[in-house]
């Protein structure tokens, strides 16, 4: 049972850095297109 517990948050931990990832990719993205229509 607590193997399993430290599984999942280890897989927990792993997901949020990826999000986070995503989620700051996708804020560069819009800051270039903002930058593009405001041209």
């Amino acid at each position: 049972m607590k193997k399993l517990v430290i599984h999942i948050s280890k897989n927990l931990i792993i997901c949020s850095k990826k999000y986070r990832e995503i989620v700051n990719q996708l804020e560069i993205v819009r800051k270039n297109l903002v930058l593009i229509f405001l041209r």
